[in-house]
């Protein structure tokens, strides 16, 4: 996988100009780390949530609703950096209260410390 993320960085650097190469090899890795790191809590989180029969359907329908919805972000973010005339700073207000509107759901979940969770 790395070797295809390589890759990758080489089209895009090619695309966009090779003065940027060595910009997205040194930026790459924490693009990576930090764009797919918020996953790692999604199993502890939801295997609180829901109950012991139902936890793997839900868990794998939450994941893969989230994965729907978050494909509209790059379509919309690039609507909405051609709509304020190639300005980034609105695309990436929009893309940024996605995130606050996750983490205050994430916030609205229930705690279930000393709770049992089998049901």
């Amino acid at each position: 996988m790395p070797a295809v993320n390589l890759i990758n960085i080489m089209i895009s650097a090619y695309y966009l100009g090779i003065s940027r190469l060595l910009a997205f090899i040194i930026i790459g890795p924490f693009l990576g780390f930090f764009g797919t790191g918020f996953y790692s809590g999604f199993g502890a989180l939801f295997a609180e949530v829901f109950p012991t029969r139902a936890r793997g359907t839900a868990q794998g329908f939450c994941y893969n609703v989230g994965r729907l919805v978050g494909s509209l972000a790059p379509p919309l973010a690039g609507y909405v950096y051609a709509a304020f005339d190639n300005n980034y700073g609105p695309a990436f207000l929009m893309l940024s209260l996605f995130a606050v509107a996750a983490a205050i759901t994430i916030m609205t979940f229930p705690e279930t410390k000393g709770k049992d969770l089998e049901i």
